[in-house]
């Protein structure tokens, strides 16, 4: 997944919680 140059802690962030998200529902 690209990541800007800028708000990479925003995009960081966002990103943990996809990965959170698709482990509860077991994907």
């Amino acid at each position: 997944m690209a990541r800007p140059a800028g708000g990479a802690s925003e995009y960081d962030f966002i990103f943990k919680l996809v990965l959170i998200g698709d482990s509860a529902v077991g994907k």
